[in-house]
């Protein structure tokens, strides 16, 4: 009675989905972009589909197509972000994160994002400076991943007693993984506390199948303790 009720063509879709139809699911979100191509709802869960199905090759230019009818819309470009992140095209994720926080500068995630993909791929001391400007409202949260991120930011700029305080803290706060103990690990090196860093690195290095960068360095730094 209604095609033009887009709610309704979603839950359609995702139906679909559920009953491992995905060709009709993806077909509804299709037809509902090219009827109401501003609907980025739609763009999101077409994206998921795609994914699910190993179609990761059509992602990238679905959210361009949906970033061009809707330029303003955060969600989308964070979900490109993201994508890029994950396909380890950290420089279009780099530059995709700078335009979203030019329309969300008061955005602690995408400021913690950016900073932390700066420091991890292209960490020199001219771009350590931005991570730097990023990372000082970081600080004053009590979020885990914010406030390591902060810390690894003092870390590199050779502020080691800073560095621990944060990273302690990250960790207090619930901080969990395999790269919050080699932040922290590391920076009780640097602040001669051996048996803390070592503590920090074996739990670091615990599972073998955790990859995380700084993985080496973690392990070379844990062989000399």
């Amino acid at each position: 009675k209604y095609p033009e009720q887009a709610h309704a063509r979603e839950l359609l879709a995702n139906l679909y989905a559920a009953n491992d139809d995905r060709a009709a699911a993806i077909a509804e979100l299709k037809a509902l972009i090219k009827d109401q191509p501003a609907r980025n709802s739609a763009y999101l869960t077409l994206a998921r589909l795609y994914y699910q199905q190993g179609k990761v090759e059509l992602i990238e230019g679905l959210y361009l197509a949906g970033l061009k009818e809707v330029p303003e819309n955060s969600r989308l470009r964070l979900s490109l972000a993201e994508f890029y992140q994950l396909q380890e095209q950290y420089q279009n994720a780099i530059d995709t994160y700078e335009v979203l926080l030019k329309d969300n500068p008061d955005s602690l995630v995408i400021k913690n994002n950016l900073a932390s993909l700066i420091m991890d791929y292209f960490n020199n001391p001219k771009t350590i400076v931005r991570a730097t400007e990023l990372a000082v409202d970081l600080a004053a949260t009590e979020n885990p991943a914010f406030l390591d991120t902060a810390g690894w930011v003092q870390y590199q700029q050779g502020n080691y007693p800073q560095a621990v305080s944060l990273l302690a803290a990250a960790i207090g706060l619930g901080g969990e993984g395999a790269i919050y103990h080699y932040h922290l690990g590391m920076a009780y090196y640097k602040s001669d506390m051996k048996a803390q860093a070592k503590e920090q690195l074996v739990l670091a290095l615990a599972d073998e199948k955790i990859d995380f960068v700084g993985k080496d360095e973690a392990r070379s730094t844990y062989n000399q303790l």
